[in-house]
């Protein structure tokens, strides 16, 4: 299993969640998102904590948003193949309406 990429620690009452994906810019994967929603919910449901932080580990980013490295291994994988090529050409664009 890959290293744990969301950090939970509980301090009076407060849950400070930490996506830990420095080198990625805290860049959200399939596994960051998944530790994450698990996380929320799992401080949500504890009657100790009042407040939920989340913030970024590393000293760039707090998250640069979606991987986009994961997401073009996952179109190369899901996109089917006429698909893809149709996406590379351009279709002419409609002439407007003559006056």
């Amino acid at each position: 299993m890959a290293d744990q990429v969301v950090l939970v620690e509980k301090t009076e009452g407060v849950a400070i969640l930490t996506l830990n994906r420095p080198e990625q810019l805290n860049a959200m994967n399939a596994q960051l998102n998944a530790e994450l929603r698990e996380a929320v919910a799992r401080m949500s449901a504890d009657d100790e904590v009042g407040c939920i932080v989340i913030t970024g580990a590393g000293k760039r980013a707090f998250s640069a948003g979606g991987d986009i490295h994961e997401q073009r291994e996952d179109d190369r994988r899901y996109t089917p193949p006429f698909a893809r090529a149709g996406a590379t050409r351009s279709a002419p664009a409609p002439s407007p309406p003559s006056a």
